[in-house]
C-alpha cells in the first residue's frame, strides 16, 4: 500500500480544487498543463506521486505559486467561539441551581485582554428572550430567542449524579447536566419567576466550557448559526 504524506494529500485536494475552479475536464487540464489525462487523474486520486518538474508544470499552467501547491496557508485567528455557562440566581430557592449554555463570539483582541460578557432574561413585547451584552454596555450585541433553536440550550444542574467515565464513577465539579426543555417564560415560571415587561432577570456568567478559534471564513461562514 502506497504511504501518502501531508504534503502529497494537500497537493491532491489542491490541484483538483484548482482544476474544478476553472472548469476544466480532465482532458482539457492535462492538455493545458501538458501531460495525459489519466496521469492527471492519478495525481488527483493520489495514485502517483509529482517530481518536481512536473509540479512546476501545473502551478505555471495555473498561474499560481509553486509553494501554494504543497504548502497550506495558515489563516489568521480572527476570533474565537465561547461556548458559555451561566447561572440563573433565584432567591429562596435551595434546590438544584439553574444552568444556560450559550454560544458567543468574541474578536480576537477581545478575548485575549480577558473581555468579558454579561447575560439576562427580559420581555420585550411580550416574548422572553436573553441579551447578551460586553461588560456592562447599554445596547445588546446578541439576542436569543427560544425559537432560534441553534442558539441556545437550557440545562438543570444536578451535582449529585454521578456519570461514569472509563467504567469509573465520579463526580464532575459542576455535576452532571440534565437537557431542560421549557420554553423560556415556563422555565422560569416554575420557579416563581414572572417576568414583567422590561423587567430584567439577571444571568451569572460562571466561565467558558468551550473555546474555538476562528479564522474570517469561519466567521462568515458561521453567521447567526449560533447554538
Amino acid at each position: 500500500m502506497q504511504s501518502h504524506t501531508k504534503i502529497g494529500i494537500f497537493f491532491s485536494k489542491k490541484i483538483n480544487q484548482l482544476r474544478i475552479d476553472k472548469n476544466l475536464s480532465l482532458e482539457k487540464a492535462g492538455n493545458l498543463i501538458g501531460i495525459p489525462m489519466v496521469e492527471l487523474y492519478k495525481y488527483e486520486k493520489l495514485k502517483l506521486s509529482p517530481t518536481l518538474s512536473i509540479m512546476e508544470k501545473i502551478a505555471k499552467a495555473y498561474n499560481v505559486s509553486l509553494e501554494s501547491l504543497y504548502d497550506e496557508e495558515k489563516e489568521e485567528i480572527v476570533a474565537y467561539k465561547l461556548l458559555i455557562r451561566a447561572f440563573l440566581e433565584i432567591e429562596n430557592y435551595s434546590g438544584y441551581p439553574i444552568i444556560i449554555l450559550f454560544e458567543t463570539i468574541l474578536d480576537k483582541q477581545e478575548y485575549l485582554r480577558g473581555l468579558w460578557i454579561e447575560a439576562y432574561f427580559i420581555k420585550i413585547n411580550g416574548e422572553i428572550i436573553i441579551e447578551v451584552i460586553k461588560e456592562k454596555q447599554s445596547l445588546p450585541y446578541q439576542i436569543i430567542k427560544w425559537q432560534d433553536y441553534m442558539k441556545y440550550k437550557a440545562i438543570k444542574l444536578n451535582p449529585q449524579k454521578k456519570v461514569k467515565k472509563n467504567n469509573k464513577d465520579y463526580e464532575k465539579s459542576f455535576g452532571y447536566y440534565e437537557p431542560c426543555s421549557e420554553k423560556f417564560d415556563i422555565l422560569l415560571e416554575k420557579y416563581g419567576l414572572k417576568v414583567k415587561e422590561g423587567e430584567k432577570i439577571p444571568l451569572r456568567c460562571l466561565g467558558i466550557d468551550e473555546d474555538t478559534q476562528l479564522t474570517k471564513k469561519d466567521v462568515e461562514f458561521l453567521g447567526e448559526r449560533l447554538l
